[in-house]
């Protein structure tokens, strides 16, 4: 499941860290603001150091807690990953912008070949997961990408803090958000991850929205606030995707649902 949480204006305790951790232990990425750049560093794994480290960053920052679904439990692997052209895998650098996740994604490696194709471009070396491979996308298409993607996902940069998907819960008065509480319920119940209470609604398909502002330098996109040509764009990208599986039960190749005549990446419309 992961976990995302934003301390906007309030740091999260060691209590709240360690229940984070227990429920998605493979590794701790955070990710904050420093002379003008975004600074992060990955691959921690015990809440106690992060919680130390966490309480002398100037806020906002960004914490994301890893349940390893998808790739190996390497440290290079735990988010936030860089918007660099090649995605590097250290865990920490200086950049522009990082990219956070919480979900799962479907195809990401037929949609990451089909780009490739598409620019004649290769690969960076290294272990990939969904994550990695949306993030080299971004870094070519641009962050309005993540407005057709589902799960919930945050851009990160020097001046902005956009936060992608539905269901994120408010902790406060926009204080601090989390991407979802699946930590907190396994530690009330054995009701295993707590489906049933998400929001109505979840993972239904690709979103876009306009957007609000909730905090200081933070946005959020979610179905609360979509305009109409907003929901009329969000159902022309959900048919093209029931038409490109559609597609593919039928017997179309991997590399078929895109248009190689006009260069078209899959959503790109």
């Amino acid at each position: 499941m992961c976990l995302i949480t934003i301390a906007n204006n309030k740091r999260p305790t060691l209590k709240e860290m360690e229940q984070a951790t227990q429920s998605n232990g493979d590794g701790i990425g955070i990710a904050w603001r420093e002379s003008g750049k975004v600074r992060y560093l990955k691959g921690i794994d015990k809440p106690e150091r992060a919680f130390k480290f966490c309480a002398h960053l100037p806020m906002p920052f960004v914490i994301h807690y890893r349940w390893a679904s998808v790739g190996s439990k390497a440290p290079g692997l735990c988010h936030p990953f860089p918007l660099t052209q090649n995605v590097e895998l250290t865990t920490k650098g200086t950049v522009q912008s990082v990219l956070f996740h919480n979900g799962h994604m479907g195809h990401w490696k037929e949609n990451l070949a089909s780009l490739a194709c598409a620019r004649n471009e290769g690969l960076p070396k290294g272990e990939w997961s969904d994550t990695r491979a949306v993030t080299w996308i971004v870094a070519r298409l641009g962050e309005t990408y993540l407005e057709v993607m589902d799960g919930k996902w945050v851009f990160f940069s020097k001046d902005k803090c956009t936060m992608y998907g539905q269901g994120w819960d408010e902790d406060g008065k926009g204080d601090m958000f989390h991407s979802n509480l699946t930590w907190k319920w396994k530690q009330q119940s054995h009701a295993g991850y707590g489906w049933q209470n998400q929001t109505k609604g979840e993972g239904c398909g690709p979103t876009v929205s306009s957007g609000k502002l909730l905090g200081p330098g933070i946005k959020s996109n979610g179905f609360e606030n979509k305009s109409k040509e907003s929901r009329k764009r969000s159902d022309e990208v959900k048919a093209e995707w029931e038409k490109r599986q559609a597609d593919k039960e039928n017997g179309v190749g991997d590399f078929e649902g895109w248009d190689r005549e006009g260069g078209r990446f899959p959503f790109c419309v």
